[in-house]
Protein backbone atom coordinates (compact mmCIF):
# COMPACT_ATOMS: atom_id res chain seq x y z
CA UNK A 1 0.00 0.00 0.00
CA UNK A 2 1.18 3.35 -0.90
CA UNK A 3 2.18 5.61 1.97
CA UNK A 4 2.18 9.60 1.95
CA UNK A 5 5.26 11.23 3.59
CA UNK A 6 4.11 14.30 5.33
CA UNK A 7 6.82 16.75 4.66
CA UNK A 8 6.69 19.73 7.30
CA UNK A 9 6.81 19.31 10.51
CA UNK A 10 3.92 20.63 12.49
CA UNK A 11 3.81 23.73 14.04
CA UNK A 12 2.38 24.77 17.79
CA UNK A 13 0.42 27.53 18.41
CA UNK A 14 2.74 28.74 20.70
CA UNK A 15 5.71 28.35 18.47
CA UNK A 16 3.92 30.32 15.72
CA UNK A 17 3.84 33.21 18.31
CA UNK A 18 7.21 32.84 19.67
CA UNK A 19 8.79 32.38 16.01
CA UNK A 20 6.01 35.23 14.44
CA UNK A 21 6.07 37.86 16.72
CA UNK A 22 2.44 38.59 15.52
CA UNK A 23 1.12 35.59 13.94
CA UNK A 24 -0.69 37.17 10.65
CA UNK A 25 -3.11 34.04 10.96
CA UNK A 26 -4.10 30.65 12.80
CA UNK A 27 -5.97 27.65 10.62
CA UNK A 28 -6.83 25.42 12.60
CA UNK A 29 -9.17 22.59 12.64
CA UNK A 30 -10.76 23.55 8.69
CA UNK A 31 -9.06 20.65 7.26
CA UNK A 32 -12.27 19.75 5.68
CA UNK A 33 -13.08 23.07 3.57
CA UNK A 34 -9.49 21.92 2.35
CA UNK A 35 -10.40 18.92 1.43
CA UNK A 36 -13.39 19.65 0.12
CA UNK A 37 -12.16 22.82 -2.10
CA UNK A 38 -9.28 20.73 -3.53
CA UNK A 39 -11.94 17.99 -4.46
CA UNK A 40 -13.34 20.78 -6.63
CA UNK A 41 -10.51 21.87 -8.19
CA UNK A 42 -9.64 18.44 -9.44
CA UNK A 43 -12.86 17.89 -11.05
CA UNK A 44 -11.94 21.16 -12.58
CA UNK A 45 -15.39 23.05 -11.32
CA UNK A 46 -13.51 26.61 -10.98
CA UNK A 47 -12.64 26.51 -14.96
CA UNK A 48 -15.99 25.24 -15.78
CA UNK A 49 -17.95 28.26 -13.72
CA UNK A 50 -15.25 30.55 -15.36
CA UNK A 51 -15.04 29.43 -18.76
CA UNK A 52 -19.09 30.02 -18.86
CA UNK A 53 -19.52 32.81 -16.47
CA UNK A 54 -16.99 35.47 -17.32
CA UNK A 55 -17.52 37.78 -20.00
CA UNK A 56 -14.04 39.52 -21.41
CA UNK A 57 -13.57 43.00 -20.22
CA UNK A 58 -15.90 42.29 -17.23
CA UNK A 59 -13.81 40.13 -15.14
CA UNK A 60 -14.90 40.47 -11.32
CA UNK A 61 -12.22 41.04 -8.35
CA UNK A 62 -12.60 37.40 -7.30
CA UNK A 63 -13.42 35.07 -10.02
CA UNK A 64 -16.64 32.97 -10.65
CA UNK A 65 -14.71 29.66 -10.25
CA UNK A 66 -13.72 30.80 -6.51
CA UNK A 67 -17.31 32.08 -5.96
CA UNK A 68 -18.52 28.65 -7.18
CA UNK A 69 -16.56 26.80 -4.68
CA UNK A 70 -17.05 28.64 -2.12
CA UNK A 71 -20.74 28.17 -2.55
CA UNK A 72 -20.43 24.72 -2.90
CA UNK A 73 -17.95 24.08 0.20
CA UNK A 74 -20.30 26.10 2.65
CA UNK A 75 -23.53 23.32 1.65
CA UNK A 76 -21.00 20.49 1.75
CA UNK A 77 -19.68 21.57 5.22
CA UNK A 78 -21.83 24.25 7.03
CA UNK A 79 -24.54 25.56 5.28
CA UNK A 80 -25.04 29.01 6.04
CA UNK A 81 -27.57 31.59 4.30
CA UNK A 82 -25.89 33.52 1.60
CA UNK A 83 -25.18 36.96 3.96
CA UNK A 84 -22.98 34.30 6.30
CA UNK A 85 -21.27 32.20 4.60
CA UNK A 86 -17.90 34.20 5.30
CA UNK A 87 -18.93 33.07 8.84
CA UNK A 88 -17.90 29.55 7.63
CA UNK A 89 -14.53 31.15 7.17
CA UNK A 90 -13.91 32.04 11.22
CA UNK A 91 -14.24 29.72 14.30
CA UNK A 92 -13.37 31.83 17.72
CA UNK A 93 -9.73 33.67 17.34
CA UNK A 94 -9.22 31.22 14.27
CA UNK A 95 -9.34 32.55 10.47
CA UNK A 96 -9.39 30.78 7.77
CA UNK A 97 -6.16 31.22 5.41
CA UNK A 98 -8.02 31.72 2.07
CA UNK A 99 -5.13 32.71 0.07
CA UNK A 100 -3.71 29.13 0.84
CA UNK A 101 -6.22 27.06 -0.73
CA UNK A 102 -7.55 29.48 -3.21
CA UNK A 103 -4.04 31.84 -4.38
CA UNK A 104 -5.52 34.93 -4.14
CA UNK A 105 -6.25 37.21 -0.88
CA UNK A 106 -9.86 38.09 -0.03
CA UNK A 107 -11.25 39.92 2.37
CA UNK A 108 -14.23 38.51 4.69
CA UNK A 109 -15.92 41.42 3.98
CA UNK A 110 -16.02 40.84 0.19
CA UNK A 111 -18.05 37.55 0.93
CA UNK A 112 -21.49 38.80 1.14
CA UNK A 113 -24.47 38.32 -0.31
CA UNK A 114 -24.94 40.44 -2.98
CA UNK A 115 -21.43 38.94 -4.58
CA UNK A 116 -23.71 35.31 -4.13
CA UNK A 117 -26.83 36.44 -5.12
CA UNK A 118 -25.14 37.83 -8.53
CA UNK A 119 -23.35 34.47 -8.67
CA UNK A 120 -26.88 32.70 -8.69
CA UNK A 121 -28.21 35.29 -11.55
CA UNK A 122 -25.38 34.45 -14.00
CA UNK A 123 -25.56 30.71 -13.13
CA UNK A 124 -29.21 30.84 -13.95
CA UNK A 125 -28.75 33.08 -17.10
CA UNK A 126 -25.94 30.54 -17.97
CA UNK A 127 -28.22 27.08 -17.90
CA UNK A 128 -27.92 25.53 -14.42
CA UNK A 129 -28.15 22.14 -16.11
CA UNK A 130 -25.60 22.66 -18.88
CA UNK A 131 -23.14 24.01 -15.38
CA UNK A 132 -24.20 20.46 -13.42
CA UNK A 133 -23.61 18.07 -16.32
CA UNK A 134 -20.05 19.91 -16.91
CA UNK A 135 -18.99 18.99 -14.13
CA UNK A 136 -21.20 15.53 -13.61
CA UNK A 137 -18.87 14.88 -16.91
CA UNK A 138 -15.30 16.20 -15.33
CA UNK A 139 -16.20 13.79 -12.35
CA UNK A 140 -16.39 10.95 -14.37
CA UNK A 141 -13.09 11.57 -16.51
CA UNK A 142 -11.69 12.19 -13.75
CA UNK A 143 -11.89 9.52 -10.93
CA UNK A 144 -12.90 6.95 -14.09
CA UNK A 145 -15.88 6.02 -12.49
CA UNK A 146 -17.92 3.75 -14.61
CA UNK A 147 -21.12 4.19 -15.31
CA UNK A 148 -23.71 1.42 -14.18
CA UNK A 149 -27.34 1.35 -14.51
CA UNK A 150 -29.24 4.33 -13.61
CA UNK A 151 -31.49 4.70 -11.04
CA UNK A 152 -34.64 7.49 -10.88
CA UNK A 153 -36.81 9.21 -8.68
CA UNK A 154 -38.88 12.38 -7.36
CA UNK A 155 -38.67 13.67 -4.24
CA UNK A 156 -40.37 17.00 -3.19
CA UNK A 157 -38.97 19.96 -1.09
CA UNK A 158 -41.50 22.32 0.90
CA UNK A 159 -41.15 26.22 0.09
CA UNK A 160 -42.23 28.49 3.54
CA UNK A 161 -41.59 31.74 1.68
CA UNK A 162 -43.03 34.28 -0.99
CA UNK A 163 -41.42 34.45 -3.94
CA UNK A 164 -41.42 37.64 -6.26
CA UNK A 165 -42.36 36.48 -10.20
CA UNK A 166 -41.39 39.65 -13.08
CA UNK A 167 -43.64 39.77 -15.45
CA UNK A 168 -42.62 40.32 -19.18
CA UNK A 169 -38.52 39.57 -18.18
CA UNK A 170 -35.93 36.45 -18.72
CA UNK A 171 -36.89 34.49 -15.47
CA UNK A 172 -36.69 30.18 -14.69
CA UNK A 173 -39.09 28.31 -16.03
CA UNK A 174 -39.51 27.05 -11.97
CA UNK A 175 -42.68 27.53 -10.44
CA UNK A 176 -43.18 27.24 -6.95
CA UNK A 177 -46.89 26.20 -6.39
CA UNK A 178 -48.58 23.26 -5.05
CA UNK A 179 -48.77 19.62 -6.19
CA UNK A 180 -48.32 16.08 -4.77
CA UNK A 181 -46.41 17.23 -1.31
CA UNK A 182 -44.46 13.61 -0.45
CA UNK A 183 -44.06 15.22 2.56
CA UNK A 184 -47.89 15.38 3.12
CA UNK A 185 -47.80 19.00 3.44
CA UNK A 186 -50.75 19.65 0.97
CA UNK A 187 -50.95 23.25 2.69
CA UNK A 188 -47.60 24.32 1.78
CA UNK A 189 -46.46 25.21 -2.26
CA UNK A 190 -42.90 23.45 -3.54
CA UNK A 191 -40.54 22.14 -5.90
CA UNK A 192 -39.61 18.44 -7.36
CA UNK A 193 -36.51 17.07 -7.32
CA UNK A 194 -35.50 14.20 -9.70
CA UNK A 195 -32.40 12.72 -8.91
CA UNK A 196 -30.47 9.85 -11.14
CA UNK A 197 -27.65 7.75 -9.35
CA UNK A 198 -25.60 5.35 -11.01
CA UNK A 199 -23.84 2.66 -8.66
CA UNK A 200 -24.35 5.69 -5.58
CA UNK A 201 -22.75 8.85 -7.49
CA UNK A 202 -25.16 11.04 -8.69
CA UNK A 203 -25.08 11.53 -12.41
CA UNK A 204 -28.49 13.50 -13.32
CA UNK A 205 -30.72 15.96 -11.49
CA UNK A 206 -33.24 18.30 -12.47
CA UNK A 207 -34.81 21.34 -10.21
CA UNK A 208 -39.05 20.99 -11.68
CA UNK A 209 -42.37 23.21 -11.01
CA UNK A 210 -43.87 21.91 -7.82
CA UNK A 211 -46.80 20.25 -9.87
CA UNK A 212 -44.44 18.32 -11.92
CA UNK A 213 -45.99 14.82 -11.93
CA UNK A 214 -43.75 11.44 -11.83
CA UNK A 215 -44.83 10.42 -14.85
CA UNK A 216 -44.33 13.40 -16.83
CA UNK A 217 -40.64 13.50 -15.38
CA UNK A 218 -40.02 9.44 -16.47
CA UNK A 219 -41.28 10.47 -19.89
CA UNK A 220 -38.70 13.45 -20.76
CA UNK A 221 -35.88 11.91 -18.85
CA UNK A 222 -35.23 8.90 -21.38
CA UNK A 223 -33.97 11.45 -23.84
CA UNK A 224 -31.62 12.72 -21.28
CA UNK A 225 -30.61 9.20 -20.59
CA UNK A 226 -29.40 8.79 -24.10
CA UNK A 227 -27.65 11.22 -23.71
CA UNK A 228 -25.66 10.95 -20.57
CA UNK A 229 -24.89 6.96 -20.98
CA UNK A 230 -24.64 6.85 -25.05
CA UNK A 231 -20.67 6.35 -24.13
CA UNK A 232 -20.82 4.22 -21.99
CA UNK A 233 -19.84 0.71 -21.86
CA UNK A 234 -22.36 -2.04 -22.78
CA UNK A 235 -26.55 -1.33 -22.55
CA UNK A 236 -27.48 0.06 -19.15
CA UNK A 237 -30.75 -0.31 -17.99
CA UNK A 238 -33.25 2.90 -16.83
CA UNK A 239 -34.54 1.45 -13.95
CA UNK A 240 -37.66 3.23 -11.70
CA UNK A 241 -41.39 2.63 -9.86
CA UNK A 242 -44.68 2.28 -10.93
CA UNK A 243 -44.86 5.64 -11.72
CA UNK A 244 -42.78 4.67 -15.31
CA UNK A 245 -45.32 1.79 -15.81
CA UNK A 246 -47.34 3.05 -18.36
CA UNK A 247 -47.92 2.86 -21.86
CA UNK A 248 -46.43 6.10 -22.70
CA UNK A 249 -43.02 6.09 -21.36
CA UNK A 250 -43.10 2.40 -22.66
CA UNK A 251 -43.52 3.70 -25.84
CA UNK A 252 -40.81 6.57 -25.71
CA UNK A 253 -38.77 4.37 -24.40
CA UNK A 254 -38.64 1.56 -27.49
CA UNK A 255 -38.32 4.82 -29.72
CA UNK A 256 -35.14 5.72 -28.13
CA UNK A 257 -33.79 2.19 -28.06
CA UNK A 258 -33.73 2.72 -24.15
CA UNK A 259 -34.31 -0.97 -21.82
CA UNK A 260 -35.71 -0.36 -18.69
CA UNK A 261 -36.61 -2.10 -15.63
CA UNK A 262 -40.12 -0.90 -13.57
CA UNK A 263 -42.56 -1.83 -11.12
CA UNK A 264 -45.87 -2.00 -13.11
CA UNK A 265 -48.68 -0.78 -10.37
CA UNK A 266 -50.78 -3.56 -8.69
CA UNK A 267 -54.02 -2.35 -10.22
CA UNK A 268 -53.34 -3.26 -13.80
CA UNK A 269 -54.71 -6.37 -15.71
CA UNK A 270 -51.29 -8.01 -16.28
CA UNK A 271 -50.69 -7.23 -13.04
CA UNK A 272 -53.61 -8.95 -11.47
CA UNK A 273 -53.29 -11.85 -13.82
CA UNK A 274 -49.72 -12.65 -13.04
CA UNK A 275 -50.35 -12.44 -9.25
CA UNK A 276 -53.46 -15.04 -9.44
CA UNK A 277 -51.03 -17.07 -11.32
CA UNK A 278 -48.43 -17.13 -8.67
CA UNK A 279 -50.82 -18.28 -6.27
CA UNK A 280 -51.90 -20.77 -8.70
CA UNK A 281 -48.45 -21.96 -8.93
CA UNK A 282 -47.17 -21.15 -5.78
CA UNK A 283 -45.88 -24.86 -5.16
CA UNK A 284 -43.95 -25.29 -8.91
CA UNK A 285 -42.53 -21.62 -8.30
CA UNK A 286 -38.85 -20.89 -7.72
CA UNK A 287 -37.33 -19.91 -4.67
CA UNK A 288 -34.40 -17.62 -4.96
CA UNK A 289 -32.09 -16.03 -2.47
CA UNK A 290 -30.83 -12.50 -3.59
CA UNK A 291 -28.53 -10.01 -1.05
CA UNK A 292 -29.61 -6.29 -1.29
CA UNK A 293 -26.78 -3.25 -1.12
CA UNK A 294 -26.42 -4.29 2.88
CA UNK A 295 -25.11 -7.72 2.20
CA UNK A 296 -28.24 -8.83 3.90
CA UNK A 297 -29.46 -12.35 2.73
CA UNK A 298 -33.69 -11.81 0.96
CA UNK A 299 -35.83 -14.75 -0.13
CA UNK A 300 -38.45 -14.55 -2.95
CA UNK A 301 -40.53 -16.57 -4.30
CA UNK A 302 -40.41 -15.63 -8.44
CA UNK A 303 -42.52 -16.56 -11.34
CA UNK A 304 -41.09 -15.30 -14.78
CA UNK A 305 -43.29 -14.98 -18.07
CA UNK A 306 -44.33 -12.53 -20.90
CA UNK A 307 -47.22 -10.43 -21.23
CA UNK A 308 -48.79 -7.57 -22.86
CA UNK A 309 -49.97 -3.80 -21.33
CA UNK A 310 -52.05 -2.14 -23.92
CA UNK A 311 -50.35 -3.36 -26.79
CA UNK A 312 -46.47 -3.26 -25.66
CA UNK A 313 -44.94 -6.74 -25.16
CA UNK A 314 -43.14 -6.97 -22.23
CA UNK A 315 -41.13 -9.95 -19.61
CA UNK A 316 -42.81 -10.54 -16.59
CA UNK A 317 -41.73 -11.24 -13.13
CA UNK A 318 -43.41 -11.64 -10.08
CA UNK A 319 -41.91 -11.74 -6.98
CA UNK A 320 -42.77 -12.46 -3.75
CA UNK A 321 -41.10 -11.01 -0.42
CA UNK A 322 -41.19 -13.39 2.48
CA UNK A 323 -38.79 -10.90 4.35
CA UNK A 324 -42.11 -8.24 4.30
CA UNK A 325 -44.75 -10.93 5.84
CA UNK A 326 -44.45 -9.42 9.66
CA UNK A 327 -44.20 -5.97 8.42
CA UNK A 328 -47.54 -6.36 5.88
CA UNK A 329 -49.41 -8.23 8.47
CA UNK A 330 -49.18 -5.76 11.18
CA UNK A 331 -49.82 -2.93 8.47
CA UNK A 332 -53.08 -4.70 7.31
CA UNK A 333 -54.10 -5.33 11.46
CA UNK A 334 -53.24 -1.69 11.74
CA UNK A 335 -56.03 -0.87 8.79
CA UNK A 336 -58.29 -2.93 10.26
CA UNK A 337 -58.46 -1.19 13.69
CA UNK A 338 -58.05 2.43 11.68
CA UNK A 339 -61.39 1.51 10.04
CA UNK A 340 -63.16 0.41 13.18
CA UNK A 341 -62.36 3.77 14.90
CA UNK A 342 -63.32 5.81 11.31
CA UNK A 343 -66.76 3.71 11.38
CA UNK A 344 -67.28 4.12 14.90
CA UNK A 345 -67.06 8.03 14.98
CA UNK A 346 -69.19 8.36 11.39
CA UNK A 347 -71.88 6.33 13.02
CA UNK A 348 -71.47 8.93 15.91
CA UNK A 349 -71.83 12.03 14.08
CA UNK A 350 -74.80 10.92 12.49
CA UNK A 351 -76.59 9.95 15.32
CA UNK A 352 -75.91 13.18 16.95
CA UNK A 353 -79.01 14.30 16.40
CA UNK A 354 -81.03 10.98 17.14
CA UNK A 355 -84.59 11.20 16.33
CA UNK A 356 -86.48 11.26 13.20
CA UNK A 357 -89.98 12.88 12.26
CA UNK A 358 -90.73 10.12 9.86
CA UNK A 359 -89.51 6.46 9.61
CA UNK A 360 -88.90 6.72 6.09
CA UNK A 361 -87.10 9.95 6.68
CA UNK A 362 -85.05 7.30 9.44
CA UNK A 363 -84.41 4.67 6.63
CA UNK A 364 -83.39 6.82 3.83
CA UNK A 365 -80.28 8.21 6.27
CA UNK A 366 -79.31 4.75 7.27
CA UNK A 367 -79.44 3.47 3.44
CA UNK A 368 -77.44 6.68 2.64
CA UNK A 369 -74.86 5.38 5.05
CA UNK A 370 -74.82 1.82 4.05
CA UNK A 371 -74.36 2.44 0.42
CA UNK A 372 -71.82 4.76 0.51
CA UNK A 373 -69.83 2.96 2.86
CA UNK A 374 -70.44 -0.89 2.18
CA UNK A 375 -68.32 -1.35 -0.65
CA UNK A 376 -65.12 1.04 0.58
CA UNK A 377 -64.86 -1.39 4.01
CA UNK A 378 -62.61 -4.03 3.94
CA UNK A 379 -62.71 -5.50 7.17
CA UNK A 380 -66.17 -4.67 8.86
CA UNK A 381 -69.80 -5.06 7.92
CA UNK A 382 -72.71 -1.98 8.62
CA UNK A 383 -75.92 -2.85 9.64
CA UNK A 384 -78.78 -0.34 11.59
CA UNK A 385 -82.09 -1.07 12.24
CA UNK A 386 -85.13 1.29 12.79
CA UNK A 387 -86.16 1.71 16.57
CA UNK A 388 -89.66 3.49 17.51
CA UNK A 389 -89.85 5.71 19.98
CA UNK A 390 -93.00 6.66 21.80
CA UNK A 391 -92.89 9.45 24.40
CA UNK A 392 -96.16 11.42 26.21
CA UNK A 393 -97.53 14.43 24.55
CA UNK A 394 -96.98 17.59 26.08
CA UNK A 395 -99.17 18.77 28.60
CA UNK A 396 -100.86 17.40 31.33
CA UNK A 397 -100.56 13.92 32.04
CA UNK A 398 -103.76 12.24 31.67
CA UNK A 399 -105.22 10.31 34.91
CA UNK A 400 -106.87 7.52 32.56
CA UNK A 401 -103.76 5.87 30.89
CA UNK A 402 -106.10 4.82 28.05
CA UNK A 403 -106.80 8.32 27.20
CA UNK A 404 -103.05 9.35 27.42
CA UNK A 405 -101.49 11.19 23.71
CA UNK A 406 -98.25 10.27 22.53
CA UNK A 407 -95.54 11.31 20.37
CA UNK A 408 -94.22 9.22 17.91
CA UNK A 409 -90.40 9.26 16.94
CA UNK A 410 -88.04 7.15 15.14
CA UNK A 411 -84.15 6.31 15.77
CA UNK A 412 -81.19 4.66 14.10
CA UNK A 413 -79.47 1.95 15.92
CA UNK A 414 -76.37 0.73 13.92
CA UNK A 415 -74.30 -2.09 14.53
CA UNK A 416 -71.07 -3.18 12.77
CA UNK A 417 -69.18 -6.11 13.28
CA UNK A 418 -65.51 -8.06 11.75
CA UNK A 419 -66.49 -9.91 8.33
CA UNK A 420 -67.36 -13.61 8.98
CA UNK A 421 -64.16 -14.68 5.94
CA UNK A 422 -62.02 -11.44 7.50
CA UNK A 423 -59.45 -14.16 8.26
CA UNK A 424 -59.39 -15.60 4.68
CA UNK A 425 -59.31 -11.71 3.18
CA UNK A 426 -56.50 -10.82 5.21
CA UNK A 427 -54.32 -13.50 4.15
CA UNK A 428 -55.52 -12.71 0.58
CA UNK A 429 -54.26 -9.34 0.86
CA UNK A 430 -51.47 -10.74 2.96
CA UNK A 431 -50.51 -12.54 -0.03
CA UNK A 432 -50.66 -9.94 -2.86
CA UNK A 433 -49.01 -7.06 -0.76
CA UNK A 434 -46.08 -9.27 -0.44
CA UNK A 435 -46.20 -9.00 -4.54
CA UNK A 436 -44.74 -7.17 -6.70
CA UNK A 437 -44.54 -7.22 -10.62
CA UNK A 438 -41.18 -5.53 -12.37
CA UNK A 439 -41.45 -5.68 -16.62
CA UNK A 440 -38.52 -4.86 -18.66
CA UNK A 441 -38.55 -4.52 -22.62
CA UNK A 442 -35.60 -6.53 -22.56
CA UNK A 443 -37.16 -9.85 -23.09
CA UNK A 444 -34.02 -11.68 -22.81
CA UNK A 445 -33.22 -10.34 -18.79
CA UNK A 446 -33.81 -13.29 -16.68
CA UNK A 447 -35.77 -12.77 -13.26
CA UNK A 448 -33.01 -12.64 -10.71
CA UNK A 449 -31.15 -10.30 -12.45
CA UNK A 450 -34.57 -7.88 -12.55
CA UNK A 451 -34.61 -8.19 -8.66
CA UNK A 452 -31.22 -7.48 -8.26
CA UNK A 453 -31.13 -4.29 -10.19
CA UNK A 454 -34.82 -3.17 -9.34
CA UNK A 455 -33.17 -3.63 -5.33
CA UNK A 456 -30.92 -0.56 -6.15
CA UNK A 457 -33.72 1.65 -6.29
CA UNK A 458 -33.05 2.10 -2.41
CA UNK A 459 -29.88 3.92 -3.70
CA UNK A 460 -31.86 7.23 -4.29
CA UNK A 461 -33.64 7.28 -1.19
CA UNK A 462 -30.27 7.42 0.56
CA UNK A 463 -29.39 10.48 -1.94
CA UNK A 464 -32.82 12.66 -1.06
CA UNK A 465 -31.68 11.36 3.03
CA UNK A 466 -28.71 13.20 2.40
CA UNK A 467 -30.06 16.10 0.20
CA UNK A 468 -32.63 16.92 3.31
CA UNK A 469 -29.73 16.80 6.15
CA UNK A 470 -27.85 19.25 8.22
CA UNK A 471 -25.03 18.60 5.40
CA UNK A 472 -27.21 21.04 2.78
CA UNK A 473 -29.58 23.71 3.13
CA UNK A 474 -33.17 23.51 4.25
CA UNK A 475 -33.63 27.47 4.48
CA UNK A 476 -32.42 28.67 1.13
CA UNK A 477 -33.05 32.49 1.82
CA UNK A 478 -33.88 33.90 -1.58
CA UNK A 479 -37.50 35.10 -2.63
CA UNK A 480 -36.40 35.05 -6.75
CA UNK A 481 -37.43 31.99 -8.26
CA UNK A 482 -34.30 31.74 -10.47
CA UNK A 483 -32.26 32.03 -7.30
CA UNK A 484 -33.91 29.34 -6.00
CA UNK A 485 -33.32 26.97 -8.83
CA UNK A 486 -29.64 27.68 -9.54
CA UNK A 487 -29.14 27.90 -5.39
CA UNK A 488 -30.92 24.00 -5.32
CA UNK A 489 -28.85 23.29 -8.47
CA UNK A 490 -25.55 23.91 -6.20
CA UNK A 491 -27.16 22.04 -3.80
CA UNK A 492 -27.35 18.95 -5.92
CA UNK A 493 -23.99 19.29 -7.31
CA UNK A 494 -22.72 19.39 -3.70
CA UNK A 495 -24.77 15.95 -3.60
CA UNK A 496 -22.93 14.70 -6.58
CA UNK A 497 -19.20 15.49 -4.98
CA UNK A 498 -20.21 14.13 -1.62
CA UNK A 499 -21.69 10.87 -3.88
CA UNK A 500 -18.65 10.77 -6.09
CA UNK A 501 -16.29 10.86 -2.61
CA UNK A 502 -17.92 8.38 -1.18
CA UNK A 503 -17.86 6.07 -3.81
CA UNK A 504 -14.21 6.18 -4.89
CA UNK A 505 -13.21 6.44 -0.79
CA UNK A 506 -15.26 3.25 -0.70
CA UNK A 507 -13.28 1.75 -3.67
CA UNK A 508 -9.94 1.95 -2.44
CA UNK A 509 -10.78 0.66 0.85
CA UNK A 510 -12.38 -2.06 -1.18
CA UNK A 511 -9.09 -2.54 -3.34
CA UNK A 512 -6.88 -2.37 -0.47
CA UNK A 513 -9.05 -4.36 1.92
CA UNK A 514 -9.01 -1.70 4.46
CA UNK A 515 -10.89 0.17 6.49
CA UNK A 516 -11.25 3.43 8.46
CA UNK A 517 -12.05 4.40 12.14
CA UNK A 518 -15.30 6.24 12.82
CA UNK A 519 -17.26 6.96 15.56
CA UNK A 520 -16.69 4.56 18.53
CA UNK A 521 -13.29 3.65 17.01
CA UNK A 522 -15.60 1.13 14.89
CA UNK A 523 -13.93 -0.27 11.74
CA UNK A 524 -15.75 0.97 8.33
CA UNK A 525 -14.95 -0.88 5.48
CA UNK A 526 -17.91 1.22 3.57
CA UNK A 527 -18.15 4.57 5.15
CA UNK A 528 -20.20 7.06 4.05
CA UNK A 529 -19.90 10.31 3.39
CA UNK A 530 -20.56 12.01 6.73
CA UNK A 531 -18.34 9.78 8.20
CA UNK A 532 -15.50 10.28 6.12
CA UNK A 533 -15.97 14.24 6.73
CA UNK A 534 -16.22 13.88 10.50
CA UNK A 535 -12.76 12.26 9.91
CA UNK A 536 -11.30 15.49 8.29
CA UNK A 537 -12.88 17.77 11.39
CA UNK A 538 -9.85 18.02 13.20
CA UNK A 539 -6.51 19.45 11.81
CA UNK A 540 -5.36 22.13 9.28
CA UNK A 541 -2.55 24.11 9.11
CA UNK A 542 -1.29 27.30 10.06
CA UNK A 543 0.50 30.34 8.40
CA UNK A 544 2.90 32.50 10.21
CA UNK A 545 6.04 35.12 9.33
CA UNK A 546 9.32 34.27 9.10
CA UNK A 547 12.07 36.59 8.15
CA UNK A 548 9.34 38.55 6.61
CA UNK A 549 7.93 35.71 4.80
CA UNK A 550 4.94 33.47 4.32
CA UNK A 551 5.22 29.93 6.37
CA UNK A 552 2.86 27.48 5.87
CA UNK A 553 2.33 23.84 7.63
CA UNK A 554 0.43 21.62 9.27
CA UNK A 555 -1.19 22.55 12.61
CA UNK A 556 -0.36 18.53 13.73
CA UNK A 557 0.20 15.75 11.91
CA UNK A 558 -2.65 14.11 9.78
CA UNK A 559 -4.02 10.81 11.27
CA UNK A 560 -3.29 7.81 9.09
CA UNK A 561 -6.81 7.28 8.15
CA UNK A 562 -7.47 11.15 6.88
CA UNK A 563 -4.36 9.96 5.18
CA UNK A 564 -5.77 7.40 3.30
CA UNK A 565 -8.60 9.44 2.43
CA UNK A 566 -6.54 12.03 1.00
CA UNK A 567 -4.56 9.28 -0.40
CA UNK A 568 -7.85 7.96 -2.51
CA UNK A 569 -8.60 11.36 -3.74
CA UNK A 570 -5.24 11.83 -5.02
CA UNK A 571 -4.76 14.95 -2.82
CA UNK A 572 -1.07 15.39 -1.84
CA UNK A 573 -0.14 16.79 1.88
CA UNK A 574 1.67 19.47 0.06
CA UNK A 575 -1.92 20.97 -1.38
CA UNK A 576 -3.43 20.92 2.31
CA UNK A 577 -0.55 22.86 3.53
CA UNK A 578 -1.18 25.31 0.76
CA UNK A 579 0.25 27.45 -2.02
CA UNK A 580 2.82 28.61 -0.68
CA UNK A 581 6.09 27.25 1.70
Amino acid sequence: MMTIEQPTKPISEQENRNTAGKPKSMHVGFLKIDFVIRTLQKIGVDKIFDEAFTIEGKEPDIPYGISGMILIANIICSPLPLYRIADMFQKGLFEYDLKGTLGIDIMFEQLNDDRFGNFLDRMQTVGCRKIFAEIMTNALMEFEVKLQNINYDTTTKTMWGTYEYLENTDQSSLHITYGYNKQKRKDKKQIVVGLGVSGGFVVDAKVLSGNKDDKTYNYENVKDFVEITEKADGNLYYIADSAAGNTTFFEEAQNKGVLYITRLPDNYKLTISQFEKLLDEWKEAETIKIYNISGEERIYRILEGTGEHDGVLLKTCVYFNHGMMKQKYQTIEKRTQKEKKSLSNKISKITKNPFFESEADAKKVGDDFVKTHEKKLKSHDVTYQVEEIKTPARGKKAKDPSKQKYTTKFRLDFTFEEKENLLELQYQLLMTECMFMLVSNDLSIDGEKMITEYKTQSSVEVKFRQLKNDYHPNSLYVKKPERVEALMYLSLIGLQVCSLIEHVVRGGLKDDAAFIRVSGNKKEFSPTFVQILNLLESGGRVLYWENGVEVRSLSKELTEDQLKILKYMGISVDEIIGIIN
